[in-house]
């Protein structure tokens, strides 16, 4: 699993395998079903801050990463 957890919302991707090796990804969305374990590892840049933004051309929220200020540490 890959993506970003921010306040304004959450952006992450999976790819997982069935008992043959076949391999699917794509977004996780909510009400998606773990079956036996979930090992997830969060990493936290002090100094960085991530939000979702609209975007000025196609209307879609999008990533923006930022210095974080020293009032919001």
């Amino acid at each position: 699993m890959s993506g970003t957890v921010c306040p304004s919302g959450l952006h992450l991707h999976i790819c997982v395998a069935d008992k043959k090796g076949q391999v699917l990804g794509g977004h996780l969305k909510p009400g998606s079903i773990i079956d036996t374990t979930a090992e997830i590892v969060v990493g936290i840049l002090k100094d960085t801050c991530f939000t979702r933004e609209v975007d000025g051309e196609t209307g879609y929220l999008e990533l923006v990463v930022k210095k974080a200020s020293r009032a919001s540490s």
